[in-house]
């Protein structure tokens, strides 16, 4: 997890949310944590998402964790 921050920080992402309390209104949804990015634009996350230095993180974080990953622009 060393690794995560820098390679955020070096695709121009930042944290708006890392896990912290949240609730769930809807549906039976049970996220035990949420975390919010915020990428200078979808076209920089997807580089940083296809790219080589998520590809390994991407392996640690599947083998220890389960993931649901979405893109909104304009927030």
């Amino acid at each position: 997890m060393k690794g995560v921050k820098p390679a955020l920080e070096a695709a121009g992402a930042r944290y708006l949310a890392r896990g912290g309390a949240h609730k769930v209104y809807e549906d039976d949804w049970q996220p035990r944590r949420i975390v919010v990015l915020e990428f200078p634009s979808v076209s920089a996350w997807e580089a940083f998402y296809t790219g080589p230095v998520y590809h390994g993180l991407k392996a640690v974080r599947n083998a220890c964790s389960s993931t649901r990953l979405v893109s909104v622009e304009g927030l």
